[in-house]
């Protein structure tokens, strides 16, 4: 005859659960994870810790300086620019594109050439007066946060794929500076990851300095309550420019 368990009561079946469950959560099926939730026991108590996706949306600007190899490549990017860049010493985003896909600087990372629509993005960031176009000041400051984008991928691609999964682009990202609620980061996600649900660096780039673009126009319109304030013109703007 089988033996009949003992009837626990609701507290003890709390505390059995208690000792066992972790939750692990990615935004694939069957893909590994590191743990988001885990029952933690501070003082005798037991209770869930959230980590990570359950904070508020916000952007600390990070620069990192340039290395003596990066600074190399941007001796010879310099002659490039003045190659392409004619007589106006100014670069749109097609012959960006044609730079940066040239450049033996990114071979590390790149899996691909760059769209020209992340190229458009890239002028976007510090192309104040909207001409389309950088001139070689201009190209500079995007050159060193291309450079800090290169750096970080290759960091926090933990398993040396040359893509990011979910959590190693959220870890990426926050070093970056963007802390994403978990429904932003989930369309971002939605929105650039291939059917692997994985970054490539090409577009890694597209979202950091899509990123950068759309907290900044944020700040230039946020009132004294902290938040923005736009007509339909500006919110156009901000949205199809970018």
């Amino acid at each position: 005859m089988r033996k009949r368990r003992k009837k626990r009561t609701r507290r003890q079946r709390y505390h059995y659960l208690a000792e066992d469950l972790k939750v692990a959560s990615t935004f694939v099926s069957f893909e590994e994870s590191p743990i988001i939730a885990t029952l933690v026991k501070p003082d005798g108590r037991k209770y869930f810790c959230f980590n990570s996706l359950d904070q508020p949306t916000e952007y600390t600007p990070t620069v990192k300086p340039l290395t003596q190899t990066e600074k190399g490549h941007y001796d010879d990017l310099k002659k490039k620019f003045a190659e392409i860049a004619g007589e106006d010493l100014e670069v749109d985003a097609f012959e960006l594109r044609q730079m940066l896909n040239e450049s033996d600087a990114l071979k590390e990372v790149k899996t691909g050439n760059f769209s020209i629509d992340a190229c458009r993005t890239m002028v976007a960031i510090y192309d104040d007066d909207m001409s389309g176009k950088l001139g070689f000041v201009e190209f500079t400051e995007l050159w060193v946060y291309i450079c800090m984008c290169k750096k970080v991928f290759l960091n926090f691609d933990s398993d040396k794929s040359g893509n990011f999964s979910s959590f190693e682009m959220q870890d990426a990202l926050k070093y970056l500076g963007y802390a994403l609620d978990r429904s932003m980061f989930s369309c971002i996600v939605t929105r650039y990851a291939n059917r692997e649900h994985q970054i490539d660096f090409n577009d890694f780039v597209q979202i950091a300095c899509k990123l950068r673009c759309t907290f900044e126009r944020f700040e230039a319109y946020k009132n004294a309550k902290g938040n923005a304030e736009v007509n339909v013109k500006q919110w156009i703007q901000v949205n199809m420019y970018s």
